[in-house]
């Protein structure tokens, strides 16, 4: 699929916000993995679509949910969607089917997909 300029330019600031997020984030918890889901995944996404990150983080498998996005809600900037789950929970997660890995604590920043 060929995608407009603007939406190129838009994954492409999306992916910095995203990098800038991710680093914050891994100074302050034991961040493992982020993936990204939903349209910017799947590469259908438009220029204004949102973002969709899924934060493996370690430690956290007995805290709520709401407590969990608590959490991390405050170095989240931009339009973002995101969810958090321990690594247990990550092979059962139904939003991983189609998730595309960005960030790994083994692999540093690997990019958000732009077609």
């Amino acid at each position: 699929m060929v995608r407009s300029k603007s939406a190129v330019e838009s994954q492409k600031r999306m992916e910095n916000m995203v990098q800038k997020i991710i680093y914050q984030l891994a100074e302050n918890f034991p961040l493992k993995e982020v993936y990204v889901f939903g349209s910017r995944a799947r590469g259908d996404y438009k220029d204004t679509s949102d973002i969709d990150l899924i934060f493996v983080i370690e430690g956290i498998k007995g805290i709520g949910v709401v407590e969990r996005m608590e959490m991390i809600s405050p170095f989240i900037k931009g339009n973002v969607d995101f969810v958090v789950i321990s690594p247990e929970e990550k092979d059962g997660y139904k939003l991983m089917k189609g998730a595309k890995k960005v960030w790994g604590r083994e692999e540093g920043f690997l990019g958000l997909p732009i077609d």
